[in-house]
């Protein structure tokens, strides 16, 4: 331990790079959804009980109206990426559609970005983690993160156990 002058303890506190930076709501889905909302007419979400569990019993329900992209779109979260600064999302995400689909990433900006990238294929009934390192080029006003579901009418998913961290991907942690 360091000690000041006066024989105390000093310490700095500050957030490490494995902290979620997304509050407990938005990461893990108790207490509500998290101000997470459908990218587009494709798809409605609603806090429902997850199947098989994964951080307490609830997850984002995300379900299909339409076929094709749909998702669940974050709120702003420009305030916590800094240009140049590498940073991780990811999320667990669980298919109960019969056959796999394809999961996807976007980070869209108040430019019109979309920096998309493909995440890998869910496999129908098991809980499988997503995630993507990126680094913004720019300050955003506003950034917002997408995790995408391809699938068809009817085609439910589940979202749990997301995370925004600085730097690569490490354990997943609730968030603030």
């Amino acid at each position: 331990a360091k000690f000041n002058n006066d024989g105390l303890v000093a310490a700095t506190i500050g957030t490490p790079q494995s902290c979620n930076v997304l509050s407990a709501n938005e990461a893990s889905f108790e207490t509500g959804g998290g101000g997470w909302i459908p990218i587009n007419a494709n798809a409605t979400v609603a806090v429902d009980t997850a199947p098989e569990g994964t951080d307490g019993s609830d997850a984002l329900k995300i379900t299909q109206v339409a076929g094709g992209y749909s998702g669940a779109l974050s709120q702003n979260y420009s305030s916590y990426l800094v240009a140049g600064q590498s940073y991780t999302f990811s999320f667990y995400l669980y298919n109960s559609a019969a056959t796999s689909r394809t999961v996807a990433f976007q980070l869209a900006t108040n430019a019109g970005n979309l920096n998309g990238v493909t995440l890998g294929s869910a496999a129908p009934g098991v809980w499988t983690r997503y995630s993507t390192t990126f680094t913004p080029a720019s300050t955003y006003t506003s950034a917002k993160l997408n995790p995408v579901i391809y699938g068809a009418v009817g085609d439910v998913s589940y979202m749990d156990n997301v995370m925004l961290n600085k730097g690569a991907l490490v354990d997943w942690s609730a968030g603030l």
